[in-house]
């Protein structure tokens, strides 16, 4: 089963949106802080991260520069908002 990590400050949006993926049989894991993400991510890299770009502790995108963390196989992909 693929595992997703959400990474939201807002607990309630972290929670539905885990709620949604959980039907769909996705493994969920939740971080409400970049340093919770970037601890989940070190103890067992997800298949996929969905982050919130404005948490409290640092930018969502930068989450996963090479300065921060960079799993192996790691592919990232970015959408800004239009």
């Amino acid at each position: 089963m693929p595992d997703i990590l959400v990474v939201d400050d807002e607990r309630e949006i972290a929670d539905l949106v885990g709620v949604y993926l959980r039907n769909e049989a996705f493994t969920v894991r939740t971080a409400a802080t970049a340093a919770e993400a970037l601890d989940a991510i070190r103890q067992s890299p997800p298949d996929l991260a969905l982050l919130d770009v404005m948490l409290p502790d640092m930018d969502g995108g930068n989450i996963f520069s090479p300065s921060s963390c960079s799993p192996p196989g790691c592919r990232i992909w970015t959408r800004s908002p239009a």
